[in-house]
């Protein structure tokens, strides 16, 4: 079972639909817990467009501000509950292949200070709820030491409430090897900083002890999303890419670079921009380069 957690910066973006789309039925997604949606209203049309086969769950953006979806794929999980919170929302789910129940809680902290005590309240509030195996995971807008912000500079008193939280909680942090930072304020000279997490309680982990955390694309967000492997499904890994030196030799390549590069693109990002081209590209001439080499041991044949 693969699960994620992205604060999206923006559902209603041109682009974040198919992005979202393309985001979960590239990574085999059973769940995902999408934060800062920034969009008040969702029609059942537009979230089942995203995935026919996930059932939707929504905390509304206070204007465009904050905002939490959560999807789960019906045809291997059961939501029985949903409880919606300030800053949270909380799920009960049941797996339909072995009925075990757990607990999933999505956050999105407050980003300034003067909202961050009612925060932590919550956080401490919604651990009490019940006591069975739970994940709890989301931009937090937090960290727990100063390394885990590049330049150094963190506010201790918040620092030290959050760990008070993790360690009162028994709370088990799921660390990211991929990645030391999830965010970045994609300045000239950049801050970064690792407030996107995902934690576990210990009966959750003693289900699920092969469970592990890497870091996906940022494609349209300053925040990278983060996909939790349960254990039970091997990480899919995708082949190396690799340049070859004959397809230069071949006017249709440069025909398709062409098209990659002059086809229409939503983002405005000059970064964002090349990373969807060059993922393109990527992808078209790994088909067409496929189709070659079965051609060509065919002819061999």
């Amino acid at each position: 079972m693969i699960g994620a957690f992205w604060n999206i910066r923006g559902l209603n973006k041109t682009g974040r639909h198919q992005c979202l789309t393309d985001f979960i039925n590239n990574n085999n997604l059973d769940f995902v817990a999408i934060m800062e949606t920034k969009k008040e209203k969702f029609e059942d049309s537009f979230l089942s467009s995203i995935n026919c086969h996930f059932k939707w769950h929504v905390m509304s953006a206070v204007g465009t501000s904050g905002g939490i979806v959560f999807g789960a794929d019906e045809r291997s999980l059961e939501v029985i509950s949903c409880l919606k919170r300030q800053f949270s929302m909380s799920m009960l789910i049941k797996n339909t292949r072995d009925n075990f129940v757990w607990r999933v809680i999505v956050v999105y902290g407050c980003p300034y200070d003067e909202g961050k005590g009612d925060f932590i309240t919550e956080l401490h509030e919604v651990m009490l709820n019940w006591s069975g195996p739970t994940i709890v995971g989301g931009d937090f807008n937090m960290v727990c030491n100063q390394s885990e912000k590049s330049n150094g500079m963190i506010n201790h008193h918040w620092s030290d409430c959050f760990n008070d939280w993790i360690n009162s909680c028994g709370l088990m942090d799921y660390k990211n090897p991929t990645r030391s930072f999830t965010w970045s304020n994609n300045q000239e000279q950049p801050i970064m900083a690792a407030i996107d997490k995902v934690f576990c309680t210990t009966d959750f982990d003693q289900h699920y002890p092969l469970a592990s955390i890497y870091a996906g694309s940022r494609t349209g967000s300053d925040h990278v999303p983060l996909i939790l492997n349960l254990g039970e499904t091997p990480k899919r890994t995708n082949n190396i890419f690799r340049f070859e030196k004959w397809w230069l030799e071949r006017e249709d390549f440069h025909q398709i670079v062409v098209s990659c590069w002059d086809a229409p693109c939503s983002f405005s990002n000059p970064l964002d921009k090349w990373q969807y081209k060059i993922r393109k590209l990527r992808k078209k001439v790994k088909g067409w380069s496929l189709n070659i080499n079965a051609d060509i041991k065919k002819k061999k044949t």
